[in-house]
């Protein structure tokens, strides 16, 4: 190589709006990008296919405007799935799709919610998070809602499971109801109907003489991701007198099995029904209404609609959850979500702005009654997005930040960190290796940084201090557009 060829290029430190400038910067720096690679600047940008291996720019080559795009990767990246929002040809609407691999064909296109709403210019686009084997996908006007890289159901349960209908018992073998709800009394499997045919361990009842016996049931779903439904009502009491001397005798003393019919069918992704029940109320009095129910058995199915409950009291030993472990869908305006701790965290939408829910650990369709924050009672303004970081959970407002702390084990807690710095600009967060968390604030860009355990504090710093022209000229209506990578 000939030296006297060799141009030696200044280092270029980047853009000084602030006079004087300092040395190696510019005043106007476009078409540029950093070189991942050599940390150098490089101008070679353009329009690129999504897809290197494919003819055209699919899978955009006819969809229209594309309103948000998120590339999902599991199984240590064995498969790869491309979701993108498109609007809807002759609406004001988009679908989501997705494409999986490399490949990007047309025809590999899934559609897997249509008629969506498009948020407006100064609201966020729809967030994806990846919460275990489910991506959470939520917007704040749509359904929040899992997918599975399959299919998308509704995340969160939003309805209570319907009683159980228990059909009444024939203690005395009259059969006088006229009707086949009243049922039978517990038999010895493999033997035939007569004396001595009847067993005593099994069934329900007592077997003292002219004793009151009294039952109530209930009834809960189970998704495919192990989460448990908030509880159904209590059916009926059923209630009966223990016969001593019945049109049969041989039906005296006996303990009886309940027929349970009507089991509520689950909405779509319920893979079982858990069935609970009382032990024996006695009278039936109205002061059992707060009686204790135990865990039965769980019907491992969404199709079956009838149950024979003959488990005896003594066998009941697992209490059912209490009814305030699992309720209804808190967050069904979510705009943002984030994992934390093996839970999954979302905010209150539009009618709850300073509300943070997070559900039961490892389950993202089960809340409780009482797992949330309300972080409207400090000066800060709404909740504008979450991200996870570390050991903490960065809670970006308005003008404020602030972040939770703790486990599902000790609890939960959110503690002030800063006011005045706030983040409207949710996608524009984004974890750069060495620096820490970048994010477009409301006056510049910052940067959070340290936090790991081992005493080390979260800080913050701001990084475009010599930007004050740009700056200004940031349209802060639109910020919640803005996005990073």
């Amino acid at each position: 190589m000939d030296a006297r060829l060799k141009l030696e290029a200044p280092r270029l430190g980047g853009i000084d709006e602030l006079l004087p400038q300092k040395d190696e910067s510019a005043t106007i720096l476009e078409n540029f990008t950093v070189d991942p690679a050599t940390g150098g600047w490089d101008n070679r940008i353009g329009y690129e296919k999504f897809f290197p291996g494919t003819l055209l720019y699919q899978p955009f080559t006819t969809e229209k405007r594309i309103h948000s795009l998120y590339v999902w990767s599991t199984h240590n990246g064995a498969r790869t799935y491309h979701l993108f929002e498109s609007e809807n040809i002759g609406s004001q609407r988009v679908d989501l799709k997705f494409t999986v691999g490399n490949t990007g064909a047309g025809g590999g296109l899934v559609t897997v919610d249509a008629f969506r709403k498009i948020p407006t210019l100064n609201e966020p686009v729809t967030d994806y998070e990846p919460f275990g084997r489910y991506l959470i996908i939520v917007n704040g006007h749509d359904k929040p809602m899992k997918f599975d890289g399959d299919r998308a159901l509704p995340l969160g349960w939003e309805t209570v499971p319907a009683p159980v209908t228990p059909w009444g018992t024939d203690a005395d073998d009259l059969k006088d109801a006229g009707s086949f709800q009243n049922f039978i009394i517990q038999a010895v499997p493999g033997k035939s109907q007569g004396p001595g045919s009847f067993q005593q361990t099994i069934g329900l009842g007592y077997i003292e003489d002219n004793e009151k016996n009294a039952y109530r049931w209930k009834v809960s779903w189970i998704s495919e991701s192990g989460s448990e439904s908030p509880m159904s009502a209590p059916s009926e009491t059923i209630n009966w007198d223990t016969v001593t001397s019945g049109a049969t005798t041989e039906y005296d003393n006996k303990r009886q099995a309940v027929y349970l019919d009507d089991l509520p069918l689950g909405p779509p992704g319920t893979v079982a029904r858990r069935i609970y029940r009382t032990k024996n109320l006695g009278k039936g009095s109205s002061s059992d209404a707060t009686a204790a129910y135990y865990f039965i058995d769980e019907i491992k199915n969404n199709t079956e609609v009838s149950y024979v409950d003959y488990t005896p009291d003594q066998f009941l030993s697992t209490l059912a959850p209490d009814t305030v472990d699992s309720v209804t869908f808190p967050a069904s305006g979510a705009r943002f979500s984030a994992t934390f701790k093996g839970s999954l965290f979302l905010d209150g939408g539009q009618t709850n702005p300073t509300r943070i829910f997070y559900s039961n650990p490892l389950n993202p369709d089960s809340f409780s009654a009482s797992d949330y924050f309300d972080v409207g009672v400090r000066d800060g303004g709404d909740i504008t997005g979450m991200f996870s970081y570390y050991n903490s959970l960065i809670i970006f407002r308005e003008s404020s930040i602030e972040l939770v702390r703790g486990d599902n084990v000790k609890g939960f807690n959110v503690v002030p960190f800063i006011q005045g710095i706030g983040c409207s600009a949710i996608h524009s967060v984004t974890a750069v290796p060495g620096v820490g968390i970048v994010f477009l604030g409301n006056d510049g860009v910052y940067r959070l940084f340290g936090g790991l355990d081992g005493g080390s504090q979260v800080q913050i710093e701001k990084m475009t201090p010599n930007l004050v022209k740009t700056e200004k000229r940031i349209n802060k209506s639109v910020m919640a557009r803005a996005s990073a990578n």
